[in-house]
């Protein structure tokens, strides 16, 4: 944990419900922070909503029966001890929790429960809850293990109603540490969450992109991407932030971007891009295009505009060898390295499926690569 300085925080002393609480999301957010501190990719509520699908693509005849029992299984283990959850539920909760955990129910008995456990759970209800107990855990001065459990319920919850790790990481250091408020007690709580309640906002993302995208131009128009060396409407905007061009580079402006917050708009127009690059890939293969690191972003509302740099590489986050050590290990690996002649071509197609998840800037490509690589 890095030392933050507290000379915002009026009586530290007396806050230090607010302070663990703030110490908590700075580690959670963190981009290199380790896996095991970091926030759970679903809640009990969006459980309960994969649960449902399951159920549906199993009838579908998608999947099978057996791919329900794992969601269960997990989803009766967080609503164990989900006190957001629990404190919403009208249903009694050991009767729901034997429901679910008996195999011998039908899929209809499961979606009866799942339907009438969503209704109760579902993400608004789930996110209102879960800021009044996580206000009244730290204004009561609870024990931290409920702070804590609420606090990881609660990044996982804003994190799915479109609020990027960047944002949240930014904006906790912002109020706890570099921002020009005061922190006067553990009240602040309140002021916080606050000011994550931000409603979408719509942006437009301009990147500099390399010359191939002046050839598909018009094909870019079906997906509210502009091409131009000019863009009319924003030259001032982009001259304030001196994103000027290199060489043979064309601007690509991103229209109709609903997001929360900056860096999710940019996610988005990310996103937007690689589609546009993957479908050029379909019929072009020699030359792909490419576009910068840095997007400047406007937020058409209050027409600020922000350059945004591009997120970590998930690949990258990972505890890694400096390079001299690294040769080390691979020098000791290599001398004592051992496998029969069938084994080591597998192996050196595993490493190479590994290599293909760093060099990749897909999260679904890194994924796929992985799994295939363990496989």
């Amino acid at each position: 944990m890095k030392f933050r300085n507290l000379r915002k925080w009026t009586a530290p002393d007396q806050s230090k419900e607010l302070l663990y609480f703030a110490q908590l999301l700075e580690e959670m957010l963190f981009d290199y922070s380790l896996d095991t501190y970091k926030p759970s990719a679903l809640n009990t509520s969006l459980l309960c909503r994969e649960a449902l699908e399951v159920i549906e693509d199993i009838e579908n005849g998608v999947i099978k029966k057996p791919n329900l029992d794992h969601v269960l299984e997990e989803l009766t283990s967080n609503l164990k001890s989900d006190e957001v959850a629990q404190s919403l539920m009208l249903l009694d909760v050991p009767t729901v929790l034997a429901s679910l955990q008996n195999k011998t129910k039908s899929l209809a008995e499961h979606r009866v429960v799942l339907e009438l456990l969503w209704s109760q759970i579902e993400m608004p209800s789930y996110r209102r809850r879960n800021e009044d107990l996580l206000i009244a855990a730290i204004k009561e001065r609870r024990d931290i293990n409920a702070i804590r459990a609420l606090a990881r319920t609660y990044i996982t919850t804003l994190k799915n109603f479109g609020f990027s790790s960047n944002w949240l990481h930014n904006t906790t250091l912002n109020f706890f540490y570099f921002g020009k408020n005061r922190i006067s007690g553990n009240a602040a709580i309140s002021e916080y969450i606050e000011a994550l309640n931000t409603e979408r906002r719509e942006y437009l993302a301009i990147f500099r992109a390399s010359g191939l995208f002046r050839t598909i131009a018009e094909s870019c128009k079906k997906l509210h991407i502009e091409v131009s060396n000019n863009p009319e409407d924003h030259k001032e905007k982009i001259a304030a932030k001196n994103f000027v061009l290199e060489d043979d580079e064309t601007y690509v402006v991103i229209k109709k971007l609903s997001e929360k917050e900056p860096h999710s708009a940019r996610e988005s127009a990310d996103a937007r891009m690689e589609v546009i690059k993957t479908l050029l890939t379909l019929f072009h293969h020699k030359e792909h295009p490419s576009w910068s690191d840095e997007c400047l972003l406007i937020d058409l509302e209050s027409n600020e505009i922000k350059i945004v740099g591009k997120p970590i590489n998930p690949m990258h986050k990972c505890i890694d060898l400096r390079a001299q050590k690294a040769s080390k290990r691979l020098n000791s690996f290599i001398s004592e390295f051992s496998m029969d002649h069938h084994s080591f071509p597998k192996f050196i197609r595993s490493s190479e499926l590994h290599s293909l998840a760093l060099s990749s800037e897909s999260e679904e490509n890194q994924m796929i690569n992985l799994w295939i690589g363990k496989a």
